[in-house]
């Protein structure tokens, strides 16, 4: 007997073409056919700076469309492709001061500076790269998602692993670059921030994005030595609430006590709020209708909370955002509200944590400040703020302030793939009192405070 193994080759799937946009031809550009055309059209945004939604992409046999079932067979090595569209319009001023050439400056002042990579913004995408910039600035994160592996098929795994390269190529690259691999996995796993009008993606909310982030990545395994907590998430930013609902139409109903994760406060914005902390403590009570065991029938509770156990890290949202009654559509809530270099939030916990705080608060221990043990102050510092420019819900510019050591004036703000030096005056300026056409604080990221504790 003879056996014969015929060996199917499978089919090739990455190649290296030519890509002409008008004038211009680009050599040696890869394109794997394995990936949507999607990262395809970001590659050629990248060297084009054409918006993908302006892109027409000629192959030979037709348009490339969704997919590339149509040129499969038709792909080979040295072919050229064909890039129709208007590049993103950029301006150009004159230069008030006359240019000075490096090498004609005197020795002293010949220092280059540069800065981190940014995210090049793919259609309405600045909700995600502010994002993404302020979690960035998490080393204990960093950490987390470099040593992890992904072990199954799941989705919220594949969203971890392209975060992951998504940072390992932030580290190495020396110019900003395009996430469209993470923003393709994201969009698969929440289909929510895929929504398109006229062929245009959306534009999305930071928080919401921000929140279905932290929630995809609690499968990335928790660190080691890193106090409690199931995973790494809930090691660095899940805190615990005591909630108490008190009947307010009977003093004979029993008190019901409760406790709940949170992964942020909230800060409500009332014509009475000014501050933060105002917003905080507004957000502590709220009213709840709820049945009434002694009154037979249901009654207003008044539900308190109070925070139990602190989180590491510590988000804040503004809720600048509110639906209009009548027509359906979301308003933002301009007026100005302060917020603190240092957020004390001891005056938000139980009684119980008060009194675990309080050797700490008052020197008569030593504060170790890691995440195996925890914050022993309830004392805060802000390290990134994530803000957002215009007067709509819908529309508007999200850009990432972040704060690179414990030196005064020294931040950085990540506009997409603009990255510049601020300092601490014009975080103080994020307030909101420059109007609905000036960066307002959406978002405060506070970690858990080092060094000296309070002023007198």
């Amino acid at each position: 007997y003879l056996t014969v193994t015929i060996k199917r080759s499978l089919p090739m799937t990455t190649f290296t073409v030519s890509l002409k946009w008008g004038k211009t031809l680009y050599d040696d550009v890869q394109v794997d056919t394995s990936q949507p055309p999607e990262v395809f059209r970001a590659q050629i945004f990248s060297l084009t700076n054409v918006p993908v939604e302006r892109q027409k992409v000629m192959i030979p046999g037709g348009v490339l469309k969704d997919d590339w079932s149509k040129f499969q067979k038709r792909m080979k090595n040295g072919m050229k492709i064909m890039v129709m569209g208007t590049a993103a319009a950029t301006s150009v001023v004159k230069p008030t001061v006359e240019t000075v050439f490096l090498e004609d400056l005197p020795p002293e002042q010949q220092l280059v500076t540069t800065y981190p990579p940014g995210l090049k913004n793919t259609g309405n995408t600045c909700y995600l790269n502010s994002a993404l910039q302020c979690l960035r600035a998490i080393p204990e994160l960093k950490q987390s998602l470099k040593d992890f592996t992904k072990t199954n098929q799941d989705q919220n795994a594949d969203l971890a692993m392209a975060l992951k390269r998504l940072w390992e190529s932030l580290d190495s690259a020396k110019s900003s670059i395009v996430p469209m691999e993470f923003i393709l996995a994201m969009r698969q796993l929440f289909p929510q921030f895929a929504g398109q009008r006229g062929g245009v993606f959306l534009q999305q909310d930071a928080e919401e994005f921000f929140s279905s982030l932290l929630e995809a990545l609690r499968s990335i395994p928790r660190i080691e030595d890193g106090g409690s907590g199931k995973t790494a998430i809930e090691q660095l930013f899940t805190g615990k609430f005591e909630k108490k609902s008190i009947c307010t139409e009977s003093e004979d109903e029993e008190e019901r006590v409760e406790e709940e994760d949170f992964n942020k406060l909230m800060c409500h914005i009332t014509n009475a709020t000014s501050f933060l902390t105002d917003g905080v403590k507004a957000s502590m009570v709220e009213p709840l209708e709820k049945h009434s065991a002694i009154l037979g029938r249901n009654a207003i509770f008044e539900r308190r909370s109070k925070i139990s156990a602190l989180p590491f890290y510590l988000n804040v949202q503004f809720v600048r955002f509110a639906w209009k009654k009548g027509n359906d559509t979301r308003a933002k809530i301009l007026r100005p509200v302060d917020f603190p270099p240092t957020l004390d939030v001891y005056p938000f916990c139980t009684e119980e944590l008060q009194s675990e705080l309080g050797p700490y608060r008052r020197g008569e221990k030593q504060s170790e400040c890691t995440l195996s043990s925890g914050n022993q102050t309830g004392l805060y510092d802000l390290f990134a703020v994530l803000t957002h420019k215009g007067r709509t819900a819908d529309g508007g510019h999200y850009v990432a302030w972040v704060k690179q050591s414990e030196e005064e004036d020294d931040w950085l703000l990540y506009d997409d793939d603009k990255v510049s030096p601020v300092e601490d005056e014009d975080i103080r300026k994020l307030t909101g009192k420059g109007g609905g056409d000036w960066h307002i604080a959406y978002l405060c990221f506070y970690r858990s405070r080092k060094g000296p504790l309070l002023q007198g």
